[in-house]
């Protein structure tokens, strides 16, 4: 199954973003491990970012 992220002005009125899943995709084994390691990326990525935010506040 895939996932896309929308920005909810292409779909309806208002803002934000939110997530659709598109059933038509084939859920293989490869595509799964790729996206695992794609979100493990993102969440480091993300915690380094939130690590020099809160280190450049105590300064």
């Amino acid at each position: 199954m895939e996932s896309k992220i929308l920005h909810e002005s292409s779909t309806k009125s208002g803002g934000g973003f939110k997530m659709e899943e598109d059933s038509t995709a084939g859920g293989s084994d490869v595509e799964s491990s790729f996206n695992v390691e794609i979100k493990v990326i993102l969440r480091m990525i993300l915690q380094t970012t939130m690590g020099v935010v809160v280190a450049a506040k105590k300064y």
